[in-house]
């Protein structure tokens, strides 16, 4: 009779060390809780990162569209350099209006036209006419606007890229986030399993009859008191996660977030090789160093064809004229070449000539290096390959452990709810205590963490893959 009667003190007491217990009757999850997509767009705001990429992105944007501007058909207009004569009969004005109209596209195209104009007190007079059109015949102009075209196209992807990479950023620390307090609700369920188990040994050594000043009586009560204060301490740095969470979010979360979506594993075949970030851009400065080398003429060749006419004391005067400009090495030449339409003049022939001793052997010296260069591009490029190898080998090996993990806490998780269940309908019904109960029920939180926590992994590997492969 005396064993029940302290079986049943001990058993009150223990219900009474438990009650009022913050960190054991705490309801980890809500109902009611902000969806998912809420949450990660006010942690997103937070985030002036982001910002920062946007408004790259908007700056590579424009600085795409002056390319375009500078790199395009180009029309100038000019009045020359004017000039005010004051003399005794009035005011003379004398200037040379001139039109330039550049077309990149078509070997650097330019056509430019002037006319040498006087306004006198008896009108307007002009004083001749000069046309002059000019092009690339052989020159690297074509090559060097590819360059910058190439050039201006690979920073607006970059900028759209790296924007599109600090997004998912922003959503992998806002996973992390949510990791940490899953993980540290874990090691709260674990501090109370703990706590409940010293309970029990506490108990134990009550019904037996301890005294409280026996060694077995203080060691028991020493680790019940220090399994609580483990117990406390984390609730309260878990509280504190949710109370930075809440602030990041503009959301005030004290619960566990259960709204993380279960989505599916990207393919890590399905992207397009050429898209990965490595092949991509060893890809890209190939190209751009074989028209770099492609610039570098040995050889370079441009012409002109221009008409002239003048008008002085009622004498007009009519010429054409042709000009060659080349260069080879170290060595430059220059040829104009002037005929008359008219009586007046004489046929002229100017030519200029230079020699730079060290030319050719600087074109030589660049040649040679522009060879090891192709071949270092060329290596960079069989380097991507096996990396995306790699890679493709390693996700995929994850994608399968992911998809084992969730397959195996999925079944987890139903067989611990059924577990609750029932120990939640023995404990109403008083067949078991509470202690029972809330081990049943720490297991069964302890497993959805789990399978929440897979659901975290699945969307980060998804994340990472992404990221591996530039923004289409």
């Amino acid at each position: 009779m005396k064993k029940i009667i302290l079986v049943l003190t001990a058993f009150m007491y223990f219900s009474a060390l438990l009650s009022g217990q913050s960190f054991m009757d705490e309801e980890f999850f809500s109902t009611k809780e902000a969806s998912y997509e809420d949450l990660l767009k006010g942690f997103s705001a937070s985030d002036n990162s982001l910002e920062r990429m946007k408004i790259k992105m908007e700056a590579a944007e424009i600085s795409s569209e002056q390319s375009t501007i500078k790199n395009g058909v180009s029309v100038n207009l000019s009045s020359g350099n004017g000039k005010l004569s004051f003399t005794d009969t009035g005011t003379d004005v004398s200037l040379t209006p001139s039109a330039t109209v550049t077309i990149p596209d078509l070997n650097n195209l330019a056509v430019t036209a002037s006319m040498p104009s006087e306004i006198k007190e008896d009108g307007f007079a002009v004083k001749g006419t000069d046309v002059k059109v000019s092009a690339d015949i052989i020159t690297g102009n074509s090559e060097n606007r590819k360059i910058t075209n190439l050039e201006t196209a690979r920073s607006l992807q970059n900028a759209r890229d790296n924007l599109s990479k600090q997004e998912r950023g922003v959503e992998g620390d806002f996973l992390s986030a949510i990791q940490g307090i899953y993980d540290k609700a874990s090691t709260l369920m674990q501090n109370r399993e703990t706590y409940l188990d010293k309970l029990v040994e506490f108990d134990e050594v009550v019904v037996n009859g301890y005294s409280k000043t026996s060694s077995k009586y203080r060691i028991a009560q020493i680790e019940k008191d220090s399994a609580y204060n483990d117990c406390e301490i984390t609730y309260r740095e878990l509280k504190n996660l949710l109370s930075d969470f809440s602030a990041k979010c503009g959301y005030e979360v004290d619960y566990l977030v259960t709204s993380v979506p279960n989505v599916e594993l990207l393919d890590f075949s399905s992207f397009d090789i050429n898209n990965f970030t490595q092949i991509s851009q060893a890809l890209y400065n190939q190209e751009l160093g074989e028209l770099k080398r492609a610039a570098n003429k040995q050889w370079t060749l441009s012409g002109n064809v221009k008409y002239s006419q003048a008008k002085q004391d009622n004498v007009v005067s009519q010429s054409i004229g042709t000009g060659l400009e080349t260069s080879w090495g170290g060595l430059g030449l220059g040829l104009d070449l002037s005929v008359p339409l008219s009586e007046q003049g004489n046929t002229s022939l100017g030519f200029n000539i230079s020699i730079n001793p060290f030319g050719w052997k600087t074109q030589k010296l660049t040649k040679q290096n522009g060879v090891l260069d192709a071949r270092l591009e060329q290596l960079d490029v069989e380097d991507a390959y096996e990396k995306y190898s790699s890679s493709k080998r390693s996700y995929e090996n994850q994608a399968e452990t992911l998809k084992w993990e969730s397959e195996l806490l999925n079944e987890q998780i139903t067989y611990y709810k059924e577990v609750r269940d029932e120990m939640s309908r023995a404990y109403k019904s008083g067949i078991i205590n509470k202690t029972e109960y809330i081990k049943a029920d720490n297991q069964y939180m302890k497993a959805y963490i789990n399978l929440l926590k897979n659901r975290i992994k699945k969307i980060q590997y998804n994340i990472e893959v992404q990221k591996l492969f530039i923004e289409q």
